[in-house]
């Protein structure tokens, strides 16, 4: 689910066992002012016959960002909170000989 409107890009991005129709509400009130992309991620909605992972998840999200200029609001509810988050950097110390 996407918009193109002029104002300040944000995607949507749904939890676990829904799809980016929950967003529907927002997107139809935000939709005249804003960009809006409301992605389905792997192994939800339209994308339910592809396996879910995380990696497959955070393309989807990146891709919607990409789609709306490369800089966007991001909004998440559970998994979709969780998503969009870069993945941690090792906290390893110390040096191997």
């Amino acid at each position: 689910m996407k918009s193109n409107e002029p104002g300040l890009p944000i995607v949507f991005v749904h939890g676990m066992r829904v799809s980016g129709t929950m967003w529907r509400p927002a997107i139809q009130a935000l939709g005249e002012r804003h960009p809006l992309a409301a992605p389905d991620l792997p192994g939800h909605g339209q994308r339910r016959g592809e396996p879910f992972s995380m990696p497959g998840a955070v393309a989807a999200v990146v891709e919607a960002v990409d789609q709306l200029g490369g800089r966007a609001l991001l909004v998440g509810l559970s998994l979709g909170g969780y998503a969009p988050l870069p993945p941690p950097q090792s906290t390893r110390t110390g040096s191997s000989a």
